[in-house]
Protein backbone atom coordinates (compact mmCIF):
# COMPACT_ATOMS: atom_id res chain seq x y z
CA UNK A 1 0.00 0.00 0.00
CA UNK A 2 2.53 2.36 1.08
CA UNK A 3 4.34 1.74 -2.59
CA UNK A 4 1.27 2.55 -4.35
CA UNK A 5 0.78 5.82 -2.45
CA UNK A 6 4.69 6.95 -3.35
CA UNK A 7 4.14 5.86 -6.97
CA UNK A 8 1.12 8.08 -6.87
CA UNK A 9 3.18 10.96 -5.07
CA UNK A 10 5.55 10.69 -7.65
CA UNK A 11 3.11 10.78 -10.41
CA UNK A 12 1.30 13.28 -9.28
CA UNK A 13 4.16 15.54 -8.62
CA UNK A 14 5.51 14.79 -12.09
CA UNK A 15 2.46 16.05 -13.61
CA UNK A 16 2.04 19.10 -11.79
CA UNK A 17 6.04 20.11 -12.36
CA UNK A 18 5.18 18.98 -16.06
CA UNK A 19 1.73 20.83 -16.32
CA UNK A 20 3.48 24.20 -14.42
CA UNK A 21 6.50 23.88 -17.32
CA UNK A 22 4.37 23.72 -19.70
CA UNK A 23 1.73 26.61 -18.67
CA UNK A 24 4.49 28.66 -18.19
CA UNK A 25 6.84 27.94 -21.78
CA UNK A 26 3.59 27.86 -24.02
CA UNK A 27 4.32 31.70 -23.87
CA UNK A 28 8.31 31.97 -24.08
CA UNK A 29 7.41 29.12 -27.23
CA UNK A 30 4.93 31.82 -29.00
CA UNK A 31 7.20 34.60 -28.27
CA UNK A 32 10.42 32.41 -29.53
CA UNK A 33 8.80 30.74 -32.41
CA UNK A 34 7.27 34.69 -33.76
CA UNK A 35 10.91 36.11 -33.35
CA UNK A 36 12.16 33.01 -35.13
CA UNK A 37 9.59 33.67 -38.06
CA UNK A 38 10.35 37.19 -37.79
CA UNK A 39 13.37 36.90 -38.25
CA UNK A 40 13.38 33.92 -41.27
CA UNK A 41 10.95 36.13 -42.84
CA UNK A 42 12.70 38.53 -44.83
CA UNK A 43 15.58 36.70 -46.12
CA UNK A 44 13.31 33.17 -47.04
CA UNK A 45 9.89 34.36 -47.73
CA UNK A 46 6.81 33.47 -45.84
CA UNK A 47 6.67 29.71 -46.74
CA UNK A 48 10.27 28.33 -45.37
CA UNK A 49 10.14 30.64 -42.67
CA UNK A 50 6.93 29.27 -41.23
CA UNK A 51 8.48 25.45 -42.70
CA UNK A 52 11.62 26.02 -40.13
CA UNK A 53 9.83 27.78 -37.47
CA UNK A 54 7.39 24.48 -37.24
CA UNK A 55 10.20 21.83 -37.16
CA UNK A 56 11.98 24.01 -34.89
CA UNK A 57 9.28 23.92 -32.62
CA UNK A 58 8.81 19.67 -33.26
CA UNK A 59 12.32 19.71 -32.62
CA UNK A 60 12.15 21.28 -28.96
CA UNK A 61 8.48 19.09 -28.49
CA UNK A 62 10.43 15.72 -29.17
CA UNK A 63 13.42 16.96 -26.81
CA UNK A 64 10.62 17.36 -23.99
CA UNK A 65 8.66 14.50 -24.47
CA UNK A 66 12.10 12.21 -24.19
CA UNK A 67 12.76 14.37 -21.06
CA UNK A 68 9.06 13.35 -19.08
CA UNK A 69 9.71 9.80 -20.39
CA UNK A 70 13.03 9.14 -18.88
CA UNK A 71 11.61 10.97 -15.60
CA UNK A 72 8.63 8.96 -15.17
CA UNK A 73 10.86 5.60 -16.45
CA UNK A 74 11.52 3.17 -13.38
CA UNK A 75 15.13 3.11 -12.81
CA UNK A 76 16.53 0.21 -14.60
CA UNK A 77 19.13 -2.51 -13.49
CA UNK A 78 22.67 -2.50 -14.20
CA UNK A 79 23.07 -5.27 -17.06
CA UNK A 80 25.50 -8.16 -16.00
CA UNK A 81 28.24 -8.91 -17.96
CA UNK A 82 27.56 -12.51 -19.14
CA UNK A 83 29.95 -15.24 -18.49
CA UNK A 84 31.24 -17.49 -21.78
CA UNK A 85 29.92 -20.01 -20.26
CA UNK A 86 26.86 -18.42 -20.08
CA UNK A 87 26.97 -17.88 -23.76
CA UNK A 88 28.24 -21.32 -24.66
CA UNK A 89 24.95 -22.61 -22.95
CA UNK A 90 22.26 -20.05 -24.30
CA UNK A 91 23.97 -21.19 -27.86
CA UNK A 92 23.49 -24.41 -27.46
CA UNK A 93 19.75 -24.46 -26.07
CA UNK A 94 19.20 -22.03 -29.09
CA UNK A 95 20.51 -24.70 -31.00
CA UNK A 96 18.04 -27.17 -30.06
CA UNK A 97 15.43 -25.42 -29.99
CA UNK A 98 16.62 -24.51 -33.76
CA UNK A 99 16.84 -28.15 -34.39
CA UNK A 100 13.59 -28.88 -33.03
CA UNK A 101 11.36 -26.70 -34.70
CA UNK A 102 13.14 -27.58 -38.27
CA UNK A 103 12.40 -31.36 -37.37
CA UNK A 104 8.89 -29.97 -36.94
CA UNK A 105 8.66 -28.39 -39.89
CA UNK A 106 9.90 -31.09 -41.95
CA UNK A 107 7.56 -33.13 -40.98
CA UNK A 108 4.51 -31.12 -41.72
CA UNK A 109 5.90 -30.16 -45.12
CA UNK A 110 8.01 -33.55 -46.33
CA UNK A 111 7.71 -31.93 -49.88
CA UNK A 112 8.90 -28.75 -49.51
CA UNK A 113 11.64 -30.25 -47.48
CA UNK A 114 12.98 -32.42 -49.74
CA UNK A 115 13.36 -29.52 -53.01
CA UNK A 116 14.20 -27.05 -50.38
CA UNK A 117 17.44 -29.44 -49.61
CA UNK A 118 17.70 -29.85 -53.23
CA UNK A 119 17.99 -26.50 -54.40
CA UNK A 120 20.05 -25.27 -51.71
CA UNK A 121 22.71 -28.52 -52.14
CA UNK A 122 22.32 -27.49 -56.24
CA UNK A 123 23.57 -23.91 -55.23
CA UNK A 124 26.04 -25.08 -53.21
CA UNK A 125 27.57 -27.35 -55.57
CA UNK A 126 27.77 -24.88 -58.32
CA UNK A 127 28.87 -21.75 -56.47
CA UNK A 128 32.30 -21.66 -55.29
CA UNK A 129 32.26 -18.38 -54.20
CA UNK A 130 29.21 -19.59 -51.76
CA UNK A 131 30.51 -22.75 -50.76
CA UNK A 132 33.10 -20.68 -49.39
CA UNK A 133 31.33 -18.39 -47.91
CA UNK A 134 29.30 -21.09 -46.34
CA UNK A 135 32.52 -23.01 -44.75
CA UNK A 136 33.63 -19.18 -43.22
CA UNK A 137 30.53 -18.46 -41.82
CA UNK A 138 30.62 -22.06 -40.07
CA UNK A 139 33.73 -21.99 -38.65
Amino acid sequence: MRALGRWFARTGATLALVGIAVGMSVLAVAFLSAALYLALLQPLGAPLAALLTGGALLAVAAVIVLAVKYLISSPRRRATVPSEADGEVAAARLGEMLAEEAGAWTKRHPGTAMVTALVAGFLVGSSPRLRTLLLRLFR
